[in-house]
């Protein structure tokens, strides 16, 4: 879903420490979580905040719970279905203009 020539890395919270080398080396940090994984996006967001690494947010703790988690926390929040969403919002950085949520009501058909 995101563009090819963006340079990747994922790392998953469940196996893998998430290192300050990590965080500097990306422009973002995309963070997907449920809301049982809400302490671990909190300190990944804070630690990427601390080290000047801009954050877009979405899963469940970004779209159920953001309230407590706190929406202003988070650079870029997509909310709901990234299908529909994430192309607008990449099209809205690449453009310079990125707003801070993205949300809809609508869901993908998964036909």
């Amino acid at each position: 879903m995101l563009p090819k020539e963006w340079e990747k890395k994922l790392i998953d919270l469940n196996t893998t420490n998430l290192t300050d080398k990590d965080i500097k080396w990306a422009d973002y940090v995309f963070i997907s979580a449920m809301v049982v994984q809400d302490a671990s996006a909190r300190e990944a967001v804070d630690r990427c905040k601390k080290l000047g690494t801009k954050t877009v947010g979405g899963g469940p703790v970004f779209s159920v719970g953001y309230e407590e988690f706190g929406h202003d926390d988070i650079d870029h929040l997509i909310s709901n279905e990234a299908e529909d969403l994430l192309p607008l919002f990449l099209e809205d950085l690449e453009k310079g203009c990125a707003k801070h949520s993205y949300s809809s009501e609508e869901f993908p058909d998964i036909k």
